[in-house]
């Protein structure tokens, strides 16, 4: 009775504390709670109006082993216990941003791929004035990402080796084959476990992300949501647990800060806000303002593909993209500027206008910077039309060959 009065007293207190996420701020010292594990917040390193990203310290030993995560030496220090938080703030009514809360998590979690971000820990709570937060426990990954690579190099005034653009680009390709190929993946042959378990969960009104063989994908949050979920409208049951192997998704937001490494030098994908099925048929003028609605708020327009920023009805939109946004990628690295901001500096046009004509050149004696076969592998990333973009199998395939000559 007591220990139960205790509880309660405990949930309202923890849900008080969540209630003002957004007052957290760049507020050093305070501590978030996620399943009773305590983390105090060291930076603030990232914020958007309904999300903070903060690097914390874990004060009693860390997060609870996950079943069927895949953990890196990078999320086990037991040294300095540091991990990245994100704290996303749902509002009151808002059941679109809790199912994209929700998605982003399952993200984290579906994936098991050495290139792909893994959550660690997560946890959806309920607040007094009945909005809701969502924190993510993310691995703290302190070599950085590839655009703090970038920025080195550009203070330096050095440049990567083509043997080490082509090592990057493998990793990153590598992890999008995970994504983009159904095939690529191993079928699960383990029961599912609790943190797996499925519930009845509201999704977007929107129909855009659900045109594709929706029924095959399950959703499956911490136990937590399946009460704190309980009072949305429209509920549809996902009672299927998720497996993935047969969806083809895409991560829509490829580009240097997205990508991190590991201490073994691997490259890892992060960010998987963006993440969902790759087919995307619109077919209603809501759908198409649904889309583009979200596209603004989850991906970054110098890395985005023509056919994200030229939306119509009837419009077919699939995992090509990530071959766009790959294509950048590299030349990025290349040069310290994606192609169409430097554009955009070289002749004051708007950036939309030259993503929508792929408008972008190489500078005079490009050839000192990369080698022929790398630049024509751009070229061929960022064609305008996606079915003349190679596949993520196929540009693989042609990155490994040309590893083996340099």
């Amino acid at each position: 009775m007591l220990q139960s009065l205790f509880d309660k007293c405990y949930n309202i207190c923890k849900a008080s504390c969540c209630s003002c996420c957004c007052g957290y701020g760049n507020r050093l010292n305070s501590i978030i709670v996620v399943r009773t594990r305590h983390y105090k917040i060291e930076k603030l390193l990232k914020e958007s109006p309904l999300s903070f990203i903060y690097l914390v310290t874990a004060l009693d030993g860390g997060p609870p082993p996950i079943s069927g995560a895949l953990v890196s030496e990078d999320t086990t220090n037991d040294k300095n216990k540091i991990f990245v938080i994100k704290r996303i703030h749902c509002p009151f009514g808002d059941i679109e941003s809790v199912s994209y809360a929700m998605r982003e998590i399952e993200n984290y979690k579906k994936f098991k791929n050495k290139f792909i971000m893994s959550c660690l820990d997560s946890e959806l709570v309920q607040n007094l004035d009945g909005s809701k937060t969502c924190h993510i426990l993310l691995p703290f990954y302190p070599m950085g990402s590839l655009q703090d690579a970038i920025n080195r190099h550009i203070l330096n005034g050095t440049s990567f080796s083509e043997a080490e653009i082509i090592r990057i680009t493998i990793g990153i390709a590598k992890g999008l084959l995970y994504l983009n190929d159904p095939n690529s993946r191993d079928i699960p042959t383990t029961e599912p476990t609790n943190e797996t378990m499925s519930i009845t969960l509201s999704l977007p009104s929107t129909e855009v992300f659900n045109d594709y063989n929706d029924d095959e994908e399950g959703i499956s949050p911490t136990n937590e949501s399946d009460q704190l979920l309980s009072n949305t409208s429209n509920n549809r049951d996902v009672t299927k647990i998720f497996t993935g192997n047969s969806i083809s998704y895409a991560h829509r937001n490829i580009k240097p800060s997205n990508i991190l490494f590991s201490s073994d030098g691997s490259q890892v994908i992060s960010d998987l806000s963006s993440t969902s099925k790759s087919n995307i048929h619109l077919k209603t003028g809501k759908q198409i303002l649904d889309f583009k609605e979200w596209i603004d708020s989850c991906c970054s327009v110098p890395f985005m593909s023509p056919e994200l920023l030229d939306l119509k009805m009837g419009s077919k939109i699939d995992e090509k993209v990530d071959i766009w946004s790959l294509g950048c990628t590299i030349y990025t690295i290349i040069l310290g500027v994606s192609p169409f901001e430097r554009e955009v500096q070289l002749t004051g046009k708007s950036i939309r206008m030259l993503i929508l004509s792929a408008n972008f050149t190489f500078p005079e004696g490009m050839e000192r910077h990369a080698s022929r076969e790398l630049i024509d592998t751009i070229k061929q990333c960022l064609q305008v039309d996606p079915t003349k973009r190679p596949t993520i199998n196929q540009l693989l395939n042609d990155l490994q060959a040309l590893q083996s000559t340099v």
